[in-house]
């Protein structure tokens, strides 16, 4: 659409005006300007299902969520995010392996699960064995709280739309009634943290350290343990509400397993369908092992050498973004500078940043714009990047260690956000990925499970017509990932 109308246009109804933007800079500078280009508060209500959050507040309410929230997401905890991310994917990959040559049909789920895993350990304490995702739920529950977590994802506008007291109606429809049980479990899950986290902190334990632990401290009730149920606290309070914590649990419960499970699941069907890409990450993956020693495990001290493994997940989430689109409003007229021109945008007029079009804009990214291609994300130390993936041999090898990750250009790259209102789990999301694919790959390669007297060849041109398949709810998604099995092997 942007190729054939130009990189700014308008949609004029009789009720609303629209601007879609593609342009790089243009864009860059409505990220800058966050008191002209404001985020429209109303469509983030959605995501107020148990209370206000960082995602759906503004202002000084959003600022406190921040000062609170972030700091737990910092370099410190990325060791922790590392090892728990190496062992579930270490047991993940055992049991993949375990399926046979029919594979296995549950990559999304299970990938969805193993980031969830991940969040839980790291960011709330709660501790999961990847081997036991069949296990039944925990005694006084009917879900676990990943699936109930996924129950309320997927049908989110029931969720959102339906008044509570309805779901529940003898005569409601079976997904009304399964996504009530799986909101008042998701609700009893994360009170139940809550609960215990306060009583440590209470008792004068440690607590946990982490995402947990800031949000217990920041708690109205913290020091008398009895928290104040109000929804909406002063405007210039210090301390969050019961409601505001249970909004943010539930908020980076949902962003932060949900747009990496994704990522991670488009990224092993991408390595499915194109096995020459997963010898050039596995060069890198043996180079760190090699280092690190072969019977031992890479530690979180090698993340900087994983520099392939980032760019496949750099290049996943270009063609792939969890957000395909940012809205902003303007208030009052504005100017913004397109194509190095300034135009006016009048007054009450919705800004779409079009996030796809941008990350696939051949004049930023090349007439090869459309192509999975995560080498042209490397550069070696001469700064050229590289045109193709190559056989492996000792030059290679060599060169390797001498390659560094291009900084895409200003404005065209955007898979976690910009401005003030970045996301605060980028570095947490890259350090699991990486260590995830890593440990992916070590010993082991995947392809698509053949059906009958198929070709690999036409296995992966499947796989790939499944990846065109996509779409977009709360985040962008495949649409039916568990048509596919994929066979894990031992290299």
């Amino acid at each position: 659409m942007h190729l054939e109308l130009g990189d700014a246009w308008l949609h004029v109804t009789p009720f609303t005006r629209t601007v879609y933007l593609a342009d790089a800079l243009a864009c860059q500078e409505v990220y800058g300007r966050k008191d002209d280009f404001q985020k429209p508060m109303h469509l983030f209500r959605v995501l107020e299902l148990f209370g206000r959050n960082l995602m759906s507040s503004e202002g000084h309410l959003w600022q406190l969520h921040r000062r609170i929230t972030a700091p737990t997401l910092n370099e410190r905890r990325s060791s922790l995010v590392w090892e728990e991310s190496t062992r579930q994917a270490r047991e993940a990959v055992n049991t993949w392996s375990q399926q046979g040559l029919h594979g296995t049909y549950n990559t999304h789920e299970n990938s969805m699960t193993l980031a969830f895993h991940v969040l839980a350990n790291t960011g709330f304490g709660t501790d999961y064995a990847f081997s036991n995702i069949e296990d039944p739920p925990p005694p006084m529950h009917t879900m676990t709280w990943s699936k109930a977590s996924n129950v309320v994802r997927e049908n989110m506008l029931v969720a959102v739309a339906v008044p509570s007291r309805m779901l529940s109606l003898p005569f409601a429809p079976a997904n009304w009634a399964k996504t009530g049980r799986a909101m008042t479990e998701l609700r009893r899950y994360m009170e139940d943290i809550l609960e215990k986290e306060r009583r440590h902190l209470v008792q004068g334990l440690a607590g946990c350290g982490n995402l947990l632990s800031s949000l217990t401290r920041s708690s109205e009730g913290v020091k008398g343990f009895q928290a104040s149920k109000s929804t909406d606290p002063p405007v210039k309070s210090s301390t969050l509400s019961t409601a505001d914590i249970l909004g943010d649990i539930y908020v980076f419960s949902l962003a932060g397993h949900e747009t990496t499970g994704n990522a991670l699941t488009f990224a092993i069907f991408l390595l499915a369908a194109n096995p020459e890409v997963q010898s050039w990450v596995q060069e890198e993956i043996d180079l760190a092992h090699k280092e690190g020693g072969w019977c031992s495990e890479p530690q979180y001290s090698l993340f900087p050498r994983f520099q392939r493994c980032l760019a496949v997940m750099l290049e996943t989430l270009r063609l792939f973004p969890s957000v395909i689109a940012v809205p902003k409003y303007t208030h009052n007229e504005q100017t913004l500078n397109i194509n190095g021109r300034l135009h006016a945008i009048p007054p009450k007029t919705t800004v779409i940043l079009n996030i796809t079009a941008i990350h696939t804009h051949p004049q930023y990214w090349g007439e090869d714009s459309l192509i999975w291609r995560p080498s042209r994300w490397i550069e070696s130390n001469a700064g050229e990047k590289q045109a193709s993936f190559t056989p492996r041999d000792e030059t290679r090898v060599a060169l390797l260690e001498k390659e560094t990750l291009r900084e895409p250009e200003p404005g065209t790259f955007f898979p976690w956000s910009s401005g003030s209102r970045v996301c605060p789990g980028m570095r947490y999301s890259k350090v699991e990925f990486v260590a995830v694919l890593s440990t992916l790959l070590r010993q082991h390669r995947v392809e698509p499970a053949s059906l009958g007297g198929e070709s690999k060849e036409a296995a992966q041109r499947r796989v790939l017509g499944r990846l065109a398949d996509c779409r977009f709810a709360m985040t962008l998604y495949m649409a039916d990932p568990n048509s596919v099995a994929m066979h894990w092997s031992l290299r």
